[in-house]
């Protein structure tokens, strides 16, 4: 209201939190972090465990305490420190496999059950018709490959990569349900680290940009952990499979037609510069950035001679992988070793996404708020009055982003262009 209006106060809770502190080195480390409190993220983190919460905001302060050693140490004039984006895959990754592992006994009753053809029973697939639809689709993407002459083992590599995000993404909404696009690595990094472009090809490194863009970054990785919630909710209330299998056709039918369309006629309507994402689309500008360098490197192991190959050492791109993939690990093992063990591996996962910019302050503030209800009144206050409460916070924001969604549409719109035609006039 405040911004369509003036004479309205401001009360967004959204405070740069550097204005307030002289030590150049927590500036440093503080750069960009803003206090800010949002009604939406709040209400929803009020749902959370308070370990979960806790460990969201001390895994972003672990990540932003690199530039605090860095500029002690003099690393943060290093191109690329702290190498953000190689963390961010990496964490992924090796928590993906520790998943894995970690159910290596339940995975091996499902292969069990497939070859014996047990009965489904409740679940939506059998154990059997689940392994052959994840077979059936590594096969298709090799078959892909091949047919259009893309490098199998690269092909494969991204692919799997890929699973493996989805993986994680349904145990981290399980267990933190942290709402947001921007907590997901880019995929095409994974190429740096499983022998560059010289393994994928020009075309692979090609393919694995364009699922960076399109699925690993945005939206679309969220989907597996709501997939993971509705199956449940289906099992709770004994929905057909019938049902089940209508809601998604209906689902992905309406996201091409109604989605699709909106994208395409607001293209259409205000320019592709116009979106806020136009730089997804700006060429080398954009995403092909990694492109670029990966195809200098790879034609630099080409031609450079065979003595000056690899003289360089480790870089810090790999440095920094392995300290968030060290960290995931030995937190993950600690969690699954001993029950009393707070710290969650999201916090490691997450801290270095573009998210916990954003949602660290709810977190803290939800984290605070539970932890006070939790001592003073028990977990009866907690469940019987926070919880509604915190329901309300949410349906409060999201009535009120409907409703100013609706303004914005009209003085978007509709007053504008009165102003623009009475102006031609």
């Amino acid at each position: 209201a405040h911004d369509i209006y003036a004479g309205i106060p401001d009360l967004d809770i959204n405070l740069r939190i550097n204005a307030y502190i002289s030590n150049p080195y927590l500036q440093r480390m503080l750069a960009g972090v803003n206090l800010e409190v949002l009604a939406l993220y709040l209400g929803l983190s009020m749902f959370l465990e308070v370990n979960v919460l806790m460990s969201l905001v001390v895994g972003f302060f672990l990540f932003r305490a690199q530039y605090l050693v860095g500029e002690f140490y003099g690393l943060t004039y290093q191109a690329g420190f702290p190498h953000t984006v190689e963390q961010r895959l990496s964490g992924y990754v090796v928590y993906s496999f520790l998943i894995v592992f970690f159910s290596r006994k339940y995975l091996y009753r499902v292969l069990r059950s497939a070859v014996r053809g047990a009965n489904r029973g409740r679940d939506v697939l059998s154990s059997r018709g689940a392994i052959l639809l994840f077979i059936a689709s590594v096969s298709g993407a090799a078959l892909w490959a091949r047919a259009i002459g893309m490098p199998l083992v690269g092909t494969l590599i991204v692919f799997l990569t890929l699973l493996s995000f989805g993986l994680v993404s349904m145990k981290l909404r399980a267990d933190c349900g942290v709402p947001s696009c921007v907590m997901f690595p880019h995929l095409m990094v994974i190429v740096a680290f499983t022998g560059g472009m010289s393994v994928s090809g020009t075309q692979g490194m090609m393919f694995a940009t364009f699922i960076s863009v399109i699925i690993a970054y945005h939206g679309f990785l969220l989907i597996p952990g709501m997939q993971l919630e509705f199956l449940e909710l289906g099992r709770r209330f004994h929905l057909k499979r019938s049902v089940i299998l209508m809601v998604n056709v209906v689902a992905i039918v309406g996201g091409f037609l109604i989605g699709g369309w909106i994208v395409l006629s607001g293209t259409y309507a205000k320019g592709i510069d116009s979106f806020p994402d136009s730089a997804d689309y700006a060429g080398t500008v954009g995403w092909a950035n990694q492109y670029g360098i990966y195809h200098t490197e790879a034609t630099m192991d080409a031609t450079l001679p065979e003595k000056e190959r690899g003289q360089g050492g480790i870089a810090p791109g790999t440095w920094a992988a392995i300290y968030t993939a060290g960290l995931t690990f030995i937190v993950t093992l600690l969690r699954h070793t001993f029950s009393g063990f707070w710290l969650h591996p999201g916090g490691i996962i997450l801290g270095s996404t573009w998210v916990m910019y954003h949602v660290w302050a709810s977190l803290f503030v939800a984290c605070v708020a539970r932890f006070a209800v939790l001592k003073l009144g028990g977990a009866a206050t907690v469940r019987e009055k926070l919880l509604p409460f915190s329901a309300g916070i949410f349906l409060a924001a999201v009535a009120a982003q409907g409703l100013f969604f609706v303004i914005d549409l009209f003085l978007f719109y509709i007053a504008d262009s009165t102003q623009l035609q009475f102006g031609l006039l």
